[in-house]
């Protein structure tokens, strides 16, 4: 560990040093004016950082700035300030060593040095840099752990409403936005559409292509979808190959607007895909259609669950009217 002795007078330094080095201290270096500690110190350095000694011997009365003024300005800055420093000093008066305690100085030895004492003094103040270099090594691990903790909770949490395969919010998630969007309606009046979406003949897919085309068709449903619809609206998976989207502050006439636009982008989609034992050639690939209901909110709608029920009555509308539609709920 690195020791700066800091003394204006040349036979103080060598001594201070010379008997360091004779207790194993072999990392020493010598400012002889609080100036030149400052230089090696780098105290114009403000930034992070780790500090450049270990601890530091400090002479009390020296010309041009003294000993405690130099530890208030060491201790001022923010990677110094946990080196410990020890004031050297003829005159141990009170007045002066609580100025200097006030400073930031840890301890003190009073001159002439005793050997023993300046040795234990510096094996003390050593360890509890130690000490508080562990400490902060342990503190970062915990902030770099509590970090990762962060993320993975926040990723689990993201995971807990997602539908792995698509992407979308799953139906929990869905539910509860659509009830806080419904009490909003009912609130302040605002418009509230409700979109339910069936991928058409998707057993047959199954069974042509295999259940991993059948992964890639909802996925690209997914895709399709997303982009037809704003950052307001919410896009769910809430069944096998069943979706919902909710529409805040929009009309009947809006949403099926949009309702037309995805189903008009699904028609004219095309996924490249090889049936079993069948290379598909440039131009195929598998072509498929939704079915879409509607529902808006009324003066007689009193939950999210009836505005459900009332588009997927719209969607069981549009499947027995011959598939690839959207039809709009009366109730």
């Amino acid at each position: 560990m690195k020791i700066l002795i800091v003394d204006d007078s040349d036979t103080s330094r060598l001594l201070l040093e010379s008997i360091l080095r004779h207790a194993g201290h072999a990392d020493i270096v010598l400012a002889a004016s609080a100036q030149e500690a400052f230089h090696l110190l780098e105290l114009d350095n403000t930034g992070a950082g780790e500090s450049p000694v270990d601890a530091i011997l400090m002479d009390l009365m020296m010309p041009d700035m003294d000993g405690i003024e130099a530890t208030r300005r060491i201790k001022a800055v923010g990677r110094l300030r946990d080196i410990p420093i020890v004031m050297v000093t003829v005159n141990a008066d009170h007045r002066s060593l609580e100025q200097a305690f006030q400073a930031g100085a840890i301890d003190y030895i009073t001159k002439p040095v005793n050997r023993i004492e300046l040795r234990v003094r510096v094996h003390s103040v050593l360890k509890l840099k130690e000490e508080i270099d562990q400490r902060k090594i342990r503190e970062r691990e915990l902030m770099d752990l509590a970090g990762r903790l962060a993320e993975v909770n926040k990723r689990l949490k993201e995971m807990a409403i997602r539908d792995e395969l698509t992407g979308l919010h799953n139906r929990r998630h869905f539910m509860e936005h659509a009830r806080a969007e419904f009490l909003r309606h009912k609130r302040y009046g605002s418009p509230l559409s409700m979109l339910m979406m069936d991928a058409d003949h998707f057993k047959t897919i199954n069974d042509t292509y295999g259940h991993s085309v059948g992964d890639l068709a909802l996925a690209s449903l997914a895709d399709i979808g997303r982009r037809q619809l704003r950052e307001v609206d919410l896009f769910a998976r809430i069944g096998g190959e069943e979706f919902a989207i909710l529409l805040p502050e929009t009309g009947p006439e809006e949403a099926m607007v949009v309702a037309e636009r995805i189903r008009a982008s699904v028609e004219h989609s095309c996924l490249r895909v090889d049936s079993p034992g069948h290379v598909a050639q440039p131009g195929q690939g598998l072509r498929f259609t939704v079915s879409i209901g509607l529902a808006c909110t009324n003066e007689q709608l009193q939950d999210v669950d009836s505005l459900l029920k009332l588009a997927d009555r719209a969607l069981y509308a549009a499947k027995n009217s011959g598939r690839n539609r959207v039809e709009h709920s009366d109730g």
